[in-house]
């Protein structure tokens, strides 16, 4: 569900006890790579063509990643921009520029080891990390808004790069789900998740070089396939993207080129259609579309004010001393008696029973919402007519009209990236739900919208 994916990218830099990775091995690369670009590619059945999916420059220098530029076309259109800064060959700070956000993390050391990552942006974070006498890290501490959403404990080492990993995904002590993972050589093994809606475990492969040659999951086994240059450095690769709901996987490709410090370079980034064929010997056609279908980071963010404009509700609502609230509609009048509301941790969802709508502000159960004074509330749409909540407690809920649904029909399946579900709806796969634990509120995607 590579769609669903790779939204998740920008977070993979931290997927193992080294908690940030910012060395060319951490990326598989020799350490004498000054410039590695990449070009993926799949075969798009609508065109009868090869679709250009994404591209990718990183830059190196000593062996230290100094910026990583990324186009990418699956879901929606994405162009990011990873910027490194080190003091005394530490890293001191990363800053994401993407789709005209800027996100900054910053990290401070205590005896040359990372003792926190504070977390500047949209969703503001930090991260606390504790270490056992070896100086191997036992512990990661996350809080958003101030409220603990994770605990990682690392145990079991058997080598620095060896080790168990348990995360806690919870809201302050509430557990929500866990996930068992075991590392060898800082390559995960197996990933073991048990959640309420969700329990599996798959498995790993990797090359002697730490590339991920093989997965099993449910049952099913997906094998990738490489091409190495003279010092052990990818150039050519075919990874398999699982499909789901009954649809075939995809094969993406993946041609790069090295850059060296001595001015030599390897491999090419161009579409290589023998090795494809290697793969795919009965494509209709090798032909391959390099054109995105973009839209400028200018012109999202101008559509999505337009959007939050055209949202905005004449509806007023009003906190009052024991947290209750009191509803005014467009004329003024109160209707707090004609409303339904369900309540998440930090936001409040309302249902006007009479006008049919849905209205919404967020943040209404925190301090930033004060008592006796009145807010703009925010209409809500939603493609499916569905929304999901997560209450107090925190449990999760559907939700329609202000309602909550009879949840015996619904029941959430994990796809790869730990926050994004399948919601089944009587036992079939219909919507999707994305970031499912660092929200407290949403919508329900139907699946048709991946392919629009």
């Amino acid at each position: 569900m590579k769609k669903i994916l790779i939204l998740a990218l920008l977070t993979t830099f931290f997927a193992n006890a080294q908690i940030v990775k910012y060395k060319a091995a951490d990326f598989k690369l020799s350490s004498d790579v000054t410039k590695y670009e990449e070009q993926e590619f799949y075969y798009d059945a609508a065109q009868k063509k090869y679709q250009l999916s994404s591209k990718r420059t990183t830059f190196l220098k000593g062996g230290l990643v100094t910026k990583i530029e990324s186009e990418m076309n699956y879901f929606m259109y994405v162009k990011s921009t990873m910027d490194f800064v080190y003091k005394n060959g530490l890293i001191d700070k990363m800053t994401i520029t993407s789709s005209g956000t800027v996100t900054e993390e910053k990290y401070a050391y205590q005896n040359g080891k990372i003792v926190s990552k504070t977390v500047t942006g949209d969703t503001p974070s930090k991260t606390e990390y504790a270490y056992d006498a070896k100086g191997n890290l036992s512990k990661e501490t996350v809080y958003e808004d101030g409220v603990l959403v994770k605990k990682i404990a690392y145990s079991n080492y058997t080598t620095p790069t060896s080790y168990f990993k348990k995360i806690t995904n919870c809201y302050n002590e509430t557990v929500q789900s866990t996930y068992e993972q075991t590392f060898k050589n800082n390559c995960l093994i197996i990933d073991k998740v048990d959640g309420e809606y969700y329990k599996g475990q798959s498995t790993y492969e990797y090359d002697k070089y730490g590339n991920e040659l093989s997965i099993t999951s449910d049952g099913k086994t997906t094998k990738n396939s490489y091409g190495y240059d003279a010092k052990g450095n990818v150039i050519q690769s075919m990874k398999i993207q699982q499909g789901f709901d009954g649809m075939a996987d995809t094969n993406y490709f993946t041609f790069a080129k090295m850059t060296y410090a001595n001015g030599k370079s390897t491999g090419n980034i161009d579409f290589d259609a023998s090795f494809v064929k290697k793969y795919e010997p009965s494509s209709a056609s090798y032909d391959v579309n390099f054109a995105f279908n973009t839209v400028s980071g200018e012109e999202l963010t101008k559509a999505l004010d337009g959007l939050k404009a055209s949202l905005q509700s004449n509806y007023k609502i009003r906190k009052n001393q024991d947290n209750t609230f009191t509803i005014q509609d467009a004329n003024g009048e109160e209707i707090t008696n004609d409303v339904d509301a369900v309540k998440s941790k930090n936001d409040i969802l309302v249902y006007d029973i009479l006008f049919k709508k849905n209205l919404m502000l967020k943040k209404f159960y925190t301090a930033d919402i004060k008592t006796g004074e009145w807010y703009n509330m925010e209409e809500m749409t939603t493609p499916s007519g569905y929304f999901w909540i997560f209450s107090e407690t925190p449990e999760f809920f559907v939700v329609k009209n202000g309602v909550v649904v009879d949840m015996s029909l619904y029941k959430l399946v994990k796809t790869q990236k730990e926050d994004d579900f399948i919601v089944q709806e009587a036992g079939i796969d219909k919507y999707i739900i994305r970031n499912l634990n660092s929200k407290g509120f949403e919508t329900f995607y139907p699946l048709e919208f991946l392919n629009n």
